[in-house]
């Protein structure tokens, strides 16, 4: 089970100098499984703007300090 967070125990994730959130992470705060974030995401693409309320980053992009 993944170690519970909380918005207060957040890592400080940035992208561009945004502070953002993984998916991942998201559903752990929740405490539900990453497939329904994404899902939720998938039913509401039509809210989100890409770059405001969202970056996609392909796993071949991502990189850990």
């Amino acid at each position: 089970m993944p170690t519970q967070i909380s918005v207060d125990t957040l890592p400080a994730i940035t992208h561009n100098q945004v502070p953002v959130i993984t998916t991942e992470l998201l559903a752990q705060l929740y405490g539900t499984k990453i497939k329904n974030i994404s899902d939720n995401f998938l039913n509401n693409t039509t809210r989100f703007v890409v770059g405001k309320h969202y970056f996609k980053i392909e796993k071949k992009r991502i990189t850990r300090v």
